[in-house]
């Protein structure tokens, strides 16, 4: 009970480093009777058969002043283009662009040649878009 202590042990089970959760694997926040509910990642798997949806984590850190990791997935094989947009929609920088495998990827964002800001990481595959904000900071 962690009401009653400043401190919990636990122990977790350990997951391939790249694998997806399954959906069904995740607490439902809005159902929970629990005082709170522990989420870490992003949601990148179907909860039909397990395998990894179309997907784009936010950048990490975020913001950054040097270098950001973006994590994407493809439930299939793709054509899939990762680029970077300024407020005025501007094309800024190409993370990622070409034909991937199924599966989790990431790239890197260098933000160390952007002004401060937050930009926009659009992500775009098998005919649909995905978006993330990314903040820039000096």
């Amino acid at each position: 009970d962690v009401r009653t202590s400043s401190s919990y042990a636990f122990e977790a089970a350990s997951r391939p480093a790249l694998g997806a959760v399954p959906t069904r694997d995740l607490a439902d926040g809005a159902q929970a009777a629990d005082r709170f509910v522990l989420r870490i990642g992003d949601r990148l798997a179907d909860a039909a058969d397990g395998a990894p949806a179309l997907g784009l984590e936010a950048p990490r850190p975020n913001p950054t002043a040097g270098s950001a990791r973006v994590g994407f997935a493809v439930p299939e094989a793709a054509t899939v283009r990762l680029a970077v947009y300024d407020a005025r929609g501007r094309e800024v920088a190409v993370l990622a662009e070409g034909r991937v495998e199924a599966g989790r990827h990431e790239a890197s964002l260098e933000a160390a040649g952007l002004a401060a800001g937050v930009y926009v990481v659009r992500l775009e595959a098998d005919g649909r878009v995905l978006t993330r904000r990314a903040a820039v900071v000096r």
